[in-house]
């Protein structure tokens, strides 16, 4: 099985053009969502309640986010022990950061 150091970034990738794609479609239907979501409210508990789980998604989101970063840099340490054994190097934890798991 070959080792993909890049996955996490691979998926962060698509993070981050999956997000500009539902921004440019917010940004189309925009009128719409607002007349939903906001002037269509008869009290103020609808806006608390979408505020409430816009907020939880965003959270869950920017835990899913910083999550695959923590996974791209210990994935980019795992690389460098592989290619450090490949290389058959006297000290496999040169240019591995003290910080990660393999370490």
């Amino acid at each position: 099985m070959e080792f993909d150091s890049n996955y996490s970034r691979r998926i962060l990738l698509r993070l981050v053009i999956a997000a500009i794609v539902l921004f440019i479609i917010v940004v189309i239907s925009r009128e719409f969502i607002l007349d939903f979501y906001i002037r269509s409210q008869q009290t103020h508990a609808g806006s608390i309640i979408n505020g409430a789980t816009l907020a939880l998604f965003l959270a869950g989101l920017v835990t899913i986010v910083m999550g695959l970063l923590y996974y791209a840099r210990e994935e980019a340490a795992l690389a460098r022990f592989i290619r450090a054994i490949d290389d058959e190097q006297l000290d496999l934890m040169v240019g591995v950061d003290p910080r990660t798991i393999i370490h």
